[in-house]
C-alpha cells in the first residue's frame, strides 16, 4: 500500500464548513470493485459517517478514483471518479500515488483544470489506528 502526504484544502460546495483533510491511496486487492466499495462504505459508517447533507461536513469520505484499467458506470459506482479531473484535492495527493504510467495522465490534469481552491500538503499521513 502506497499512501501520500496530508493535504488540508477548502471545503466544497455551499455548505459553511470546516477545511477538508485529504489523502490518497493505491493499493492492491483482490476483491471486485463493487466489493471495494462496499468495504469503504462500511469504513466509512466505523467513522461515523452520516449522509445527510450533499456537499456537506462528515467525518469521513472515501472513494474509489481508479479501479486498474476498468471502467465502471452503474448507479452507485462510477469508475474512473467522474468528478476527478476537476479536483484539485483529490489530484495533489492522487499524484504523489499514482503508478508511473499514470504520472503523466495526472500532471495533465492538475495542470488543466480549473479548481482554483486552496491545497496545502501540510505533512505525511500517520496511521494510528491500532494504537
Amino acid at each position: 500500500m502506497v499512501v501520500s502526504g496530508l493535504y488540508q484544502t477548502e471545503p466544497v460546495g455551499p455548505v459553511q464548513q470546516d477545511d477538508f483533510l485529504n489523502i490518497a491511496v493505491r493499493l492492491e486487492t483482490t476483491l471486485t470493485a463493487p466489493e471495494l466499495l462496499d468495504l469503504l462504505h462500511e469504513i466509512e459508517q466505523t467513522g461515523n459517517r452520516e449522509r445527510q447533507i450533499h456537499w456537506g461536513p462528515r467525518t469521513i469520505d472515501l472513494d474509489i478514483l481508479w479501479f486498474g484499467e476498468a471502467v465502471i458506470n452503474t448507479a452507485t459506482l462510477q469508475v474512473p471518479h467522474p468528478e476527478m479531473a476537476n479536483r484539485l484535492f483529490v489530484l495533489a495527493p492522487l499524484r504523489e500515488v499514482a503508478t508511473p504510467e499514470r504520472v503523466a495522465t495526472v500532471t495533465k490534469l492538475i495542470a488543466a483544470t480549473t479548481d482554483t481552491k486552496q491545497v496545502m500538503r501540510i505533512g505525511e499521513f500517520e496511521d494510528h489506528a491500532n494504537e
